[in-house]
């Protein structure tokens, strides 16, 4: 009966981390920072190339390629990847359900290069953004930072413009390393 018990409380816990994730990639995740991106490369609105990488994916990685967005990153080979088209935005997560670990990436166009604190305050509801730290990723500028969602808690958000586009990764806070690695490998094409 114990046994039963672990069981059911189980599935129900995956269940329910399965729907908030589903939710979390329905919601409109625009991210919003003030960081003034000027007119360096990665606030470009110029359309990157259309030849996707060539490059050696190590043992144990995967390497996903996305020619609408011209990017690529590698990630670990137990990550089950799915994409959702939302229209003019597109969802992807990256997704290890048995270990609960993953991240999710949210790209939307974006015509600013600056992301304003009233656009953080209109649509992020927790209105948190501790610690911002500001970096280069792959020429593209962004800013990272510690964040609470009301469904998955403590998160881990990174956010850059590139080509017209809002990018916003987002990962639990304890992931944040294992996040990081991860982004250190993403390359625009």
């Amino acid at each position: 009966m114990r046994k039963l018990v672990l069981i059911s409380v189980g599935v129900f816990t995956v269940a329910i981390l399965g729907l908030l994730g589903v939710w979390y990639m329905q919601s409109p995740a625009i991210s919003s920072v003030a960081i003034d991106l000027g007119t360096s490369s990665g606030a470009s609105s110029t359309v990157p190339s259309t030849t996707p990488l060539v490059r050696d994916v190590p043992a144990g990685q995967n390497e996903y390629h996305n020619d609408a967005y011209h990017f690529s990153v590698l990630y670990p080979d137990n990550l089950k990847v799915a994409e959702q088209d939302n229209g003019a935005s597109a969802t992807f997560t990256f997704e290890d359900d048995k270990n609960v670990q993953g991240f999710q990436l949210f790209v939307q166009p974006f015509s600013g290069t600056q992301i304003t604190d009233a656009q953080f305050k209109q649509d992020d509801p927790s209105g948190v953004r501790d610690d911002p730290q500001n970096f280069t990723l792959d020429g593209a500028s962004g800013v990272a930072f510690y964040s609470q969602d009301h469904l998955l808690g403590d998160t881990r958000e990174m956010w850059f413009i590139r080509g017209g586009f809002l990018y916003e990764v987002t990962t639990f806070k304890e992931q944040a390393d294992w996040l990081d690695q991860i982004m250190q490998t993403w390359k625009f094409y």
